[in-house]
């Protein structure tokens, strides 16, 4: 449960997009961890990295070289969505589902300054509109078009 948590919140992945996650879907690269997910509406892979040093990353790569040194290919045992709903209702008591931590990581990622290309790849979204709600003006990003514009 600890670690459909914690991937659920670092790729902000859909329910339908995680019980799809096999370990081969996991590599290292240099200094990040790449995860490759594969797009439930709209069927294409996007690549997420994560720097080495990102919290609970090192325990992500943990668990699923556990899972191949033992032959198990796929990350989580069940199925459906549906228990990865039930599983997040369970463990916040009734106060979250799955897509909080998806507009979690959106909203704080576009608060970081991520641009509309960014918030789309990561959220796998295919229009711009789609991502409008997350691009923030924080003071980092006016800075940045400041810079620009002069």
């Amino acid at each position: 449960e600890r670690i459909l948590l914690i991937l659920l919140y670092l790729t902000g992945a859909r329910p339908s997009e995680l019980i799809l996650l096999k370990t081969k879907d996991f590599r290292i690269q240099n200094d990040l961890l790449i995860v490759d997910i594969i797009t439930k509406k709209h069927g294409i892979t996007r690549s997420l990295p994560f720097y080495l040093s990102t919290a609970y990353i090192n325990e992500v790569i943990s668990y699923v070289e556990k899972l191949k040194e033992k032959g198990i290919e796929n990350i989580f045992k069940f199925k459906t969505p549906d228990r990865i709903k039930q599983i997040v209702y369970e463990v916040s008591e009734g106060k979250f589902c799955p897509y909080s931590f998806r507009h979690s990581r959106l909203t704080k990622l576009g608060m970081s300054g991520a641009n509309m290309f960014e918030l789309m790849v990561w959220k796998g979204a295919k229009t711009a509109s789609s991502v409008e709600e997350y691009l923030y003006r924080s003071p980092a990003a006016l800075e940045k078009f400041k810079d620009k514009i002069e």
